[in-house]
């Protein structure tokens, strides 16, 4: 596929990975300590990290299926097809041109100071 996608592979491994520190992923956690920056994610607050970082993966798990769809449905377009359906600016009606121009001469006429 593509490194903008595959990165989330790793990214929601990373966020899972009870084995070491979420904070400074240099050590394991011993009992929610960790050993290397002394962390202590032993009661509530490990809990809602680990809350946290799995709702994480399993958004970026979510996205990467979407993505995935999205370039496979792309992929199932013909190439003439989607360069004929590319989206054309609209026009803008000639009334509305107008409108707009005279609201433009009316705030400079209001700008200008009055020489009474």
């Amino acid at each position: 596929m593509t490194a903008g996608i595959d990165w989330t592979v790793q990214a929601a491994d990373f966020v899972l990975d009870t084995g070491r520190c979420p904070v400074c992923a240099e050590a394991a956690l011993d009992q929610g300590h960790c050993l290397a920056c002394g962390v202590d994610l032993s009661g509530t607050a490990g809990r809602d990290v680990l809350d946290a970082s799995t709702a994480a993966a399993r958004a970026l798990r979510e996205r990467e299926r979407l993505l995935r769809a999205a370039h496979l449905a792309r992929a199932a377009v013909p190439h003439t097809v989607r360069a004929s359906s590319a989206v054309q600016p609209a026009a803008q009606p000639a009334a509305s041109v107008a409108v707009a121009a005279s609201a433009a001469r009316r705030r400079r006429a209001q700008e200008r100071p009055c020489s009474r």
